[in-house]
Formats: structure tokens, sequence, C-alpha cells
């Protein structure tokens, strides 16, 4: 945004000064060329269409420039898509159903308004357009930008669906299972299990949520203070 301070929503500017998005590869993860291939590029004509210039390396955009003030992240957006699944579903998570809605949302033109795209989504379409790869089969990773926080922004909503009803375990299994739907994250998948039960902790559980944060802590590898001591998460 423009800084100053915000008390309402307010329109991304256009130019940031710091922004890596030039460097990005159009057409896989990480950073990388712009060149399209065989008149080609990820970004702008498979999906977010019509926003490759705004990822030009001359160029230093803001992530989110296209946007209107209030308008959703592509990320947001797709939790429209898992949640309209999950209902279409009864309730339940379906791998194959969300996929489908997944790849029709991301090849629709004018389906988001967003400028960026993270390394997941552009690998996954690279697969399925340069390399012929059926969808169920093109989630990748590129050792880097795939095994991160953003990846649990999906499983979340599987998560809720299913802890909602009591279903904690199930709904692990299928948070898990909503992470491999968009990325190939054995950790991410270990993650959003971990997560499923710190969210129905925070939802129902009657006991000091704090134990719930430790155990999900030591799931995940950290270390943290702990009610004035040091307690070293293994």
């Amino acid at each position: 945004y423009g800084g100053g301070p915000i008390s309402t929503y307010v329109k991304p500017v256009t130019h940031m000064a710091g922004s890596i998005m030039n460097k990005s590869n159009t057409n896989g993860g990480g950073r990388g060329s712009y060149r399209k291939i065989n008149g080609i590029s990820i970004i702008g004509d498979v999906i977010n269409h019509g926003k490759r210039d705004y990822w030009d390396p001359t160029k230093s955009i803001h992530y989110h420039a296209t946007l209107a003030a209030g308008e959703n992240t592509l990320e947001v957006q797709l939790v429209r898509v898992l949640m309209k699944s999950i209902v279409a579903n009864g309730g339940k998570f379906s791998a194959d159903h969300f996929r489908k809605a997944y790849v029709d949302f991301m090849t629709t033109p004018g389906s988001h308004n967003d400028t960026y795209a993270s390394t997941c989504h552009r690998m996954f379409f690279a697969n399925m357009t340069f390399k012929k790869l059926p969808p169920e089969e093109c989630p990748d990773n590129d050792q880097h930008n795939v095994d991160t926080i953003d990846g649990l922004i999906l499983p979340t909503i599987t998560a809720l669906a299913y802890v909602a009803r009591g279903e904690v375990d199930e709904g692990a299994e299928q948070a898990s299972q909503t992470a491999a739907v968009t990325r190939s994250s054995p950790v991410l998948e270990m993650y959003s299990s971990i997560w499923t039960d710190l969210i129905d902790a925070s939802l129902h559980s009657e006991s000091n949520i704090e134990d719930a944060l430790v155990k999900a802590g030591k799931g995940f590898g950290m270390r943290q203070k702990h009610l004035g001591r040091t307690e070293e998460m293994r």
C-alpha cells in the first residue's frame, strides 16, 4: 500500500521497491526465465491471464498491484473454491472434485484479478502444459518455495469442516490430502495433520490452549519460550 495508517480497505500501489516478482520464473518455480516457451507463458497465458507484463524483469511491481481495495488475493479465492467443493460433496473433502475445480478456476480468464501466483501453482501448470502430465501428477516441489506456511491455508478449511463435526482424525487425514492437491510436500502433509489437532483444541478444548500449542510446537520441531521458561521442543 502507499504508506501511512490504514483505516479502511486500501488498493495496493503499483510499484514497490524491493519486489522480487521481477526475478520470478513465469514458467515454473522460484526464480528464472521471463521468456515464453513455444510461444506460451504460464503466467499470463495459462493462469493469471493478462498479468505477465507485471512480472517484467525491468519493473518492480507490487505482488497484488492489480487488486482493488478489499479484493481477495488468489489464495483467498482458492479458499472459496475449496469451500464450494466441500459443500458440493455434502461437507466432505474430495481430492478429485477439488482438483477439477482448482484447474477450472485457475485456467479460466477473469476468474480472479490477482497479479501473483506462488511457485506451487506455476509448477503445477507448467507440468500440465509443458510435460502434459495428468492433473493428479502435476503437484511439484522446488525444495525452497513450496514447503511454506501458505501451504496451510487450504488444509485449514478442510480441517474446520471436519473438526466442526467432531471428526478430528478424519479431518487430519483429509487436511493432509488437501495439501497434496496443489503441492508435492510430505512435510506440509504432516504439518496439516498437526495443525488440525491444534484447530480442534482452539475450538473445543476446555483445558489451557497453551498445552495444545506446546504439543503442536513439538510436532513442528519448534523451540519457544513457554510460561516464563525456555522449553526446547524436539
